[in-house]
């Protein structure tokens, strides 16, 4: 899978993150409301926190090498364009 692609996805899983969480909160909230127990919403809450803060964290690394890669195809491109110069310059001479 290229890189893009992986970021598209953990992307997609952060946003589908974020909905669980904010269902989960709403079902907790009507639990609460009705006077019935919550206890275990709650343990299933904590749960896609835990599992949000992964997904967060593999996005901002993906993102990270994404930038890095970048910085590197510049650096190339730049090595690149000094080479030809210099090839040119020589060939002129």
């Amino acid at each position: 899978m290229a890189l893009e692609d992986d970021i598209k996805m953990a992307d997609r899983h952060v946003r589908q993150g974020e909905r669980h969480i904010a269902e989960q909160r709403r079902r907790i909230g009507e639990l609460e409301r009705h006077h019935l127990p919550a206890g275990r919403a709650d343990d299933l809450l904590q749960i896609f926190e835990s599992l949000q803060s992964f997904h967060e964290f593999h996005l901002s690394r993906l993102l990270e090498k994404a930038e890095r890669v970048k910085a590197a195809q510049n650096r190339d491109k730049d090595l690149i364009a000094r080479a030809r110069r210099a090839l040119a310059r020589t060939v002129r001479a």
